[in-house]
Protein backbone atom coordinates (compact mmCIF):
# COMPACT_ATOMS: atom_id res chain seq x y z
CA UNK A 1 0.00 0.00 0.00
CA UNK A 2 1.04 3.60 -0.52
CA UNK A 3 1.19 4.48 3.16
CA UNK A 4 3.34 1.44 3.82
CA UNK A 5 5.87 2.28 1.10
CA UNK A 6 5.76 5.95 2.05
CA UNK A 7 6.66 5.34 5.68
CA UNK A 8 9.24 2.58 5.30
CA UNK A 9 12.29 2.93 3.14
CA UNK A 10 13.62 -0.22 1.52
CA UNK A 11 17.29 0.44 0.64
CA UNK A 12 17.13 -2.20 -2.10
CA UNK A 13 14.31 -0.42 -3.92
CA UNK A 14 15.71 2.51 -5.95
CA UNK A 15 12.23 3.96 -6.50
CA UNK A 16 11.65 4.66 -2.83
CA UNK A 17 14.31 7.32 -2.17
CA UNK A 18 11.92 10.19 -2.81
CA UNK A 19 9.31 8.59 -0.55
CA UNK A 20 11.89 8.59 2.26
CA UNK A 21 12.85 12.22 1.55
CA UNK A 22 9.21 13.29 1.53
CA UNK A 23 8.45 11.32 4.67
CA UNK A 24 11.41 13.00 6.39
CA UNK A 25 10.06 16.43 5.39
CA UNK A 26 6.61 15.57 6.70
CA UNK A 27 8.04 14.38 10.00
CA UNK A 28 10.06 17.59 10.36
CA UNK A 29 6.90 19.60 9.66
CA UNK A 30 4.90 17.53 12.15
CA UNK A 31 7.48 18.27 14.83
CA UNK A 32 7.64 22.02 14.00
CA UNK A 33 4.37 22.97 12.22
CA UNK A 34 4.40 26.71 12.85
CA UNK A 35 7.97 27.69 12.03
CA UNK A 36 9.54 24.59 10.49
CA UNK A 37 13.11 23.60 11.27
CA UNK A 38 14.52 26.81 9.77
CA UNK A 39 16.33 27.58 6.52
CA UNK A 40 18.97 24.92 5.93
CA UNK A 41 17.41 22.80 8.66
CA UNK A 42 16.49 19.97 6.33
CA UNK A 43 20.18 19.27 5.71
CA UNK A 44 21.23 20.03 9.28
CA UNK A 45 18.61 17.76 10.86
CA UNK A 46 18.25 15.09 8.19
CA UNK A 47 20.11 12.40 10.13
CA UNK A 48 17.96 13.03 13.21
CA UNK A 49 14.82 12.28 11.19
CA UNK A 50 16.28 9.62 8.89
CA UNK A 51 19.10 7.74 10.59
CA UNK A 52 21.21 5.69 8.24
CA UNK A 53 22.14 6.15 4.60
CA UNK A 54 19.72 6.87 1.79
CA UNK A 55 21.16 5.98 -1.60
CA UNK A 56 24.61 5.88 0.03
CA UNK A 57 24.24 9.46 1.38
CA UNK A 58 23.86 10.25 5.06
CA UNK A 59 22.65 13.84 4.79
CA UNK A 60 20.33 15.28 2.17
CA UNK A 61 19.80 19.00 1.72
CA UNK A 62 16.61 18.75 -0.30
CA UNK A 63 13.29 16.99 0.11
CA UNK A 64 13.03 16.83 -3.71
CA UNK A 65 9.61 18.44 -3.44
CA UNK A 66 9.48 22.23 -3.13
CA UNK A 67 6.15 22.25 -1.29
CA UNK A 68 7.19 19.65 1.32
CA UNK A 69 10.63 21.25 1.64
CA UNK A 70 9.00 24.58 2.48
CA UNK A 71 6.72 22.90 5.01
CA UNK A 72 9.72 21.27 6.66
CA UNK A 73 11.99 24.33 6.75
CA UNK A 74 9.55 27.23 7.08
CA UNK A 75 6.41 25.66 8.50
CA UNK A 76 2.84 26.38 7.58
CA UNK A 77 3.34 30.14 7.17
CA UNK A 78 6.27 29.62 4.80
CA UNK A 79 4.34 27.07 2.76
CA UNK A 80 1.35 29.42 2.54
CA UNK A 81 3.66 32.22 1.39
CA UNK A 82 5.03 29.91 -1.33
CA UNK A 83 1.51 28.97 -2.44
CA UNK A 84 0.55 32.66 -2.55
CA UNK A 85 3.62 33.39 -4.70
CA UNK A 86 2.72 30.51 -7.04
CA UNK A 87 -0.88 31.80 -7.22
CA UNK A 88 0.41 35.25 -8.23
CA UNK A 89 2.64 33.72 -10.92
CA UNK A 90 -0.29 31.70 -12.27
CA UNK A 91 -2.84 34.54 -12.09
CA UNK A 92 -0.56 37.01 -13.90
CA UNK A 93 0.28 34.47 -16.61
CA UNK A 94 -3.37 33.58 -17.13
CA UNK A 95 -4.31 37.27 -17.28
CA UNK A 96 -1.66 37.78 -19.98
CA UNK A 97 -3.01 34.81 -21.95
CA UNK A 98 -6.59 36.08 -21.69
CA UNK A 99 -5.55 39.59 -22.74
CA UNK A 100 -3.65 38.41 -25.79
CA UNK A 101 -2.68 34.79 -26.35
CA UNK A 102 0.55 35.70 -28.06
CA UNK A 103 3.86 33.86 -27.91
CA UNK A 104 5.10 35.77 -24.87
CA UNK A 105 1.99 35.09 -22.80
CA UNK A 106 1.98 31.41 -23.74
CA UNK A 107 5.65 31.12 -22.76
CA UNK A 108 4.84 32.69 -19.38
CA UNK A 109 1.94 30.30 -18.81
CA UNK A 110 4.07 27.35 -19.87
CA UNK A 111 6.86 28.41 -17.51
CA UNK A 112 4.41 28.54 -14.60
CA UNK A 113 3.04 25.10 -15.50
CA UNK A 114 6.59 23.73 -15.57
CA UNK A 115 7.42 25.35 -12.22
CA UNK A 116 4.31 23.96 -10.52
CA UNK A 117 4.75 20.46 -11.92
CA UNK A 118 8.52 20.27 -11.51
CA UNK A 119 8.20 21.40 -7.89
CA UNK A 120 6.47 18.12 -7.08
CA UNK A 121 9.74 16.23 -7.51
CA UNK A 122 12.42 18.92 -7.19
CA UNK A 123 13.20 22.10 -5.30
CA UNK A 124 14.10 23.77 -8.58
CA UNK A 125 12.98 27.27 -7.60
CA UNK A 126 15.81 27.28 -5.05
CA UNK A 127 18.31 26.88 -7.90
CA UNK A 128 19.56 30.25 -9.17
CA UNK A 129 19.83 29.19 -12.81
CA UNK A 130 16.29 27.81 -12.91
CA UNK A 131 14.68 30.62 -10.91
CA UNK A 132 16.44 33.34 -12.93
CA UNK A 133 15.37 31.78 -16.24
CA UNK A 134 11.83 31.22 -14.96
CA UNK A 135 11.48 34.79 -13.68
CA UNK A 136 12.88 36.19 -16.94
CA UNK A 137 10.40 34.22 -19.07
CA UNK A 138 7.51 34.96 -16.71
CA UNK A 139 8.25 38.70 -16.57
CA UNK A 140 8.76 38.90 -20.34
CA UNK A 141 5.47 37.14 -20.93
CA UNK A 142 3.37 39.03 -18.41
CA UNK A 143 4.59 42.60 -18.85
CA UNK A 144 2.31 44.85 -20.85
CA UNK A 145 4.12 46.48 -23.75
CA UNK A 146 1.28 48.88 -24.48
Amino acid sequence: ALSSSFAHYDPHNPHQARWALWNTALRMFSAHPATGVGPGGYLRLFTAYHPGPLDNEFAWGSAHNLYLHQLAERGLLGALALLLLCAVFLARAMRAVRAEADTRALWAAGAVAVLLAMSLTETSFQNEQFSTLFLLIWAWGTVSLR
